[in-house]
């Protein structure tokens, strides 16, 4: 599946030493492997999979209250992602459009692409005008709940036009969503605490099946929607292995590949039953994630087609998961990102980056640079962990 970046030799490369370029490139390489390999399943942390796809950066003015879900830029205009990530946000929660359509202007959002950099938005959400809350469903009513949300980017990053509908192949979603992972072997091999890790690290995970009928779904199935089954009890290796962490990330596209070999999104990750929250990793919940499928949804999504496919250079990015401390860059020049994370609750370590051209989203955990020039960059990770991606050459 060609998801991941086309990179034969990064030009980023130079700027380590042996040892980091070595664990770069190879991680590189893995990512490629993952998508065209079947007998590779699991977590996979890489920001390198998709160009497209971003995290969706919310908070309401005048509020402290701030959160994040996946999505997915469907054409250099227009951002894709889940409607409740719009509208639970504000108390109390809304139950459908006209209860939440309102409210859309006191929302301050931004949209991070590891790849690419923050896109600031300035244009109001645009739901769409069926949606109906998830937390409203009735069980066995098989209604559609409409829960896609579209979010003007303007223009500021050349993204690829990307197609919508099935595809052939291994379902893959990508996600910027908490980690829980649910044996505590492979937490301890990555020298991750063993409990859940706050959101923002760029993840994909290859899915068994999507199902679409009720009796596969359960009692809260929609009628726009399809379902993938939870499995706790972790199969390691093979083409069934399944995921080693249990999270549905609102927002979250899902992936598959098109005839000529490209990704297509086939589908919105909305929410999870059984609702328990503490109990929904277990293997015996019966735990279901579900999705909105965009093929049902063509006529409305066919508004946010752009006449043409904007013409655009895939970035030559490598990424990598290190612990706390400080890897020094020398003589870069290029686009850096930074997402760092800790276990829940502990709050975000600090990320410090001595260089002019760099800002910080401190309460997202979400650094980034813009370097002209060749420079010695230090990037110092004060406590946790973080997610780091070097792409080569100016935007």
């Amino acid at each position: 599946m060609m998801i991941a970046s086309s990179i034969a030799d990064p030009d980023v490369s130079y700027i380590f030493d042996g040892k980091l370029r070595e664990y770069l490139v190879s991680q590189y390489k893995s990512s490629v492997d993952y998508f065209s390999n079947d007998e590779r399943s699991g977590i996979f942390l890489s920001t390198t999979i998709n160009e497209n796809t971003g995290r969706l950066l919310i908070a309401t003015k005048g509020s402290p209250e701030i959160r994040s879900c996946s999505g997915v830029a469907l054409n250099s205009e227009y951002f894709l992602t889940a409607g409740h990530c719009v509208c639970d946000i504000f108390s109390p929660k809304p139950t459908g459009y006209r209860s939440c359509e309102g409210h859309l202007r006191e929302l301050s959002l931004a949209i991070f692409f590891p790849q690419r950099g923050l896109v600031s938005i300035a244009a109001p959400p645009i739901l769409h005008e069926k949606y109906k809350s998830p937390s409203q469903i009735v069980d066995d009513s098989y209604e559609p709940i409409n829960d896609l949300v579209v979010i003007p980017l303007g223009g500021q990053f050349p993204f690829p036009a990307i197609p919508i509908g099935r595809g052939v192949g291994r379902y893959i979603t990508i996600s910027f969503g908490q980690m829980y992972f649910t044996i505590k072997a492979h937490a301890k091999a990555l020298n991750f605490p063993a409990d859940s890790l706050q959101e923002g690290v760029s993840q994909a995970s290859k899915l068994d099946d999507l199902y679409t009928d009720p009796g596969s779904c359960g009692p809260q199935h929609v009628g726009d929607g399809g379902c993938s089954i939870y499995n706790g009890i972790q199969v390691r290796f093979g083409p069934h292995q399944t995921s080693t962490v249990c999270g549905g990330d609102s927002g979250a596209p899902i992936f598959q590949q098109t005839s000529d070999g490209n990704a297509s999104v086939v589908g919105i990750t909305s929410f999870f039953s059984p609702g328990n929250p503490h109990d929904r990793c277990m293997p015996n919940t019966g735990r279901r994630n579900h999705y909105i499928l965009l093929e049902l949804h063509e006529d409305w999504l066919a508004k946010f087609r752009i006449g043409a496919s904007t013409k655009s250079v895939t970035p030559e990015c490598v990424s990598g998961i290190f612990p706390a401390g400080t890897i020094d860059l020398l003589n870069f020049r290029g686009r850096i990102s930074v997402t760092s994370f800790n276990a829940l609750n502990k709050g975000r370590p600090e990320v410090k980056i001595a260089n002019k051209y760099c800002k910080s989203l401190a309460d997202f955990g979400v650094s980034y640079c813009e370097i002209p020039k060749e420079e010695y960059v230090p990037i110092a990770t004060l406590g946790g962990f973080s997610q780091i991606t070097l792409c080569g050459g100016a935007q």
